[in-house]
């Protein structure tokens, strides 16, 4: 028993001190070619093709409220007829962004836009303004999978 308990606080400090070696990296926002502020949240992304996959890095930025909680974004790629060709989904940790936090995300699309795609994100969250209350939001937008 001891000896399980050990192995497993070594496991743990391995984890935790690999994490620490990198250190906290603040995101560049100037990196993000694209960005979309909406009153709450404001996304910033870059798209790379490869091989057929398409790799959307980017952030979130809580703009409004006190705290955000469970934040999760839903990215399809969205063909010119409105069907959906493949939706990609990424859920935000730390679970809590205070206003003016942020936090990177990457979705990968197992599919190659084409002229006339769009992309579409949709996003959902609890917030927490003035009080202990959560209320829950969704909200969505589309751009141009190409440009």
């Amino acid at each position: 028993m001891m000896k399980w308990m050990r192995l497993t606080i070594m496991l743990l400090g391995l984890c935790v001190g690999g994490c620490a070696l990198h250190g906290y990296q603040p995101v560049k926002y100037d990196e993000y070619p694209a960005v979309r502020q909406m009153f709450d949240i404001t996304f910033g992304w870059k798209m790379a093709v490869a091989d057929n996959v398409m790799t959307i890095n980017g952030y979130a930025r809580n703009n409004r409220y006190f705290i955000v909680q469970d934040l999760d974004l839903a990215i399809s790629l969205v063909a010119e007829n409105g069907k959906v060709k493949e939706t990609g989904t990424f859920f935000f940790l730390p679970t809590e962004l205070r206003q003016e936090e942020n936090s990177r995300f990457t979705i990968r699309l197992g599919t190659r836009p084409e002229p006339g795609d769009k992309l579409r994100f949709v996003y959902r969250y609890r917030y927490v303004e003035d009080s202990e209350d959560s209320h829950t939001w969704l909200n969505s937008f589309e751009v141009k999978a190409l440009d």
